[in-house]
């Protein structure tokens, strides 16, 4: 059906934007709905900008190279 409907606007030289509009349509479509408690893996759509656990963020990169994970020299030159 959907062939047919792209191969008519093809030839009233709409085929392009029919194409376009069916992607979004197909995109919307398919997004489905969070059910109650679920986690978005975009922590900025989560109540509270929650992350999902094991997530890597910028912050552990920032911590890590400031010292979290790089020994400290405590002055004493073995």
């Amino acid at each position: 059906m959907w062939a047919i409907l792209w191969w008519l606007t093809i030839r009233i030289e709409f085929g392009t934007v029919f194409l376009i509009c069916s992607a979004f349509y197909a995109i919307f479509a398919s997004l489905g709905e969070r059910r109650e408690g679920e986690l978005s893996a975009y922590s900025v759509f989560n109540k509270g900008m929650v992350a999902l656990p094991g997530t890597f963020s910028a912050g552990e990169i920032d911590r890590s190279l400031r010292g979290g994970g790089v020994a400290h020299m405590d002055g004493d030159d073995d």
